[in-house]
C-alpha cells in the first residue's frame, strides 16, 4: 500500500504514520 505524504509550506516532508504526530502539533501550531 503506499503510505500517504504531506509537504509543508515551508518543504518539511511528513510520510505516513511515522510522524503524524508531528504533523499534528505542526498543523496545530499553524492554526
Amino acid at each position: 500500500f503506499g503510505a500517504p505524504f504531506y509537504i509543508l509550506d515551508d518543504g518539511q516532508k511528513f510520510w505516513g504514520q511515522d510522524r503524524l504526530e508531528d504533523l499534528d502539533l505542526v498543523l496545530a501550531g499553524k492554526l
